[in-house]
């Protein structure tokens, strides 16, 4: 008997004619229950709302001879294999912040996924790029500058992807990269002056340390200023750090 195309029930052996009515059955994951899905005159039968899964069909056809119902043995057709796009997005993990560029964006696994996509986006902006795609559930992020970077994942299979999980950010704040720009005054005649020295890109506060005759540091400021002022000093000699 010639077999059927994967999906497709076979042909129906002739039955006595005219034939009245068919009968489709299925059954589904290899079980050996068996569910009218058609019956009627028609050749063929659209059926939806297939859950995932693989089904099996079984046909035959039938007449009435002489007030009785007479059919054909049970025709079987190959086996479909039913896979939707995964329904559900996986559960993004992001960390809140970074103080080195370096981290890991993780998220869980959907049930029928063969492969994940993790775009991200920075400082807020709408444009998204892929920053992965494959299998694993969670990539490392390496070399990031300051700034803030928003990540979203969505679960995929052969049929499609499912929906984008909710946006998770990472806020990187690198040390300052470089020390401030140092100007003091070379001498004071009358124990009053101002130091001062010039911001740095990422730095929100400034230390200002004294050092008075070699008796040792001590800080003076401790703000987000970016210059200090003194007076009544006495003679002597004082180095400034920042």
């Amino acid at each position: 008997m010639r077999r059927a195309a994967r999906g497709a029930p076979e042909p129906v052996p002739n039955a006595a004619s005219p034939v009245t009515g068919y009968t489709l059955q299925q059954s589904s994951n290899g079980g050996s229950t068996w569910t009218t899905a058609y019956s009627g005159t028609a050749t063929s039968a659209a059926l939806t709302g297939l859950a995932n899964g693989s089904y099996t069909y079984q046909v035959q056809a039938c007449n009435n001879t002489g007030g009785n119902s007479v059919c054909t043995a049970w025709a079987t057709g190959g086996t479909l294999v039913v896979t939707h796009p995964p329904a559900s997005a996986p559960t993004l993990t992001v960390p809140a912040s970074s103080t080195t560029g370096s981290y890991t964006v993780s998220w869980g696994s959907v049930a029928t996924a063969t492969s994940y996509t993790l775009q991200m986006s920075s400082n807020g902006g709408s444009t998204w790029s892929t920053a992965y795609s494959g299998s694993a559930t969670s990539w490392g992020a390496s070399g990031q500058a300051t700034g803030t970077y928003g990540y979203r994942v969505q679960a995929c299979n052969a049929s499609g992807c499912g929906p984008w999980s909710g946006t998770g950010s990472t806020n990187v704040l690198l040390p300052p990269g470089s020390a401030p720009s140092l100007s003091v005054p070379a001498s004071s005649s009358n124990g009053s002056y101002t130091v001062s020295w010039g911001s740095v890109a990422t730095a929100s506060s400034y230390n200002l340390q004294e050092n008075a005759n070699g008796a040792g540091w001590t800080t003076k400021q401790s703000s987000s200023a970016t210059s200090w002022s003194t007076s009544g000093r006495g003679t002597g000699t004082r180095a400034i750090t920042r």
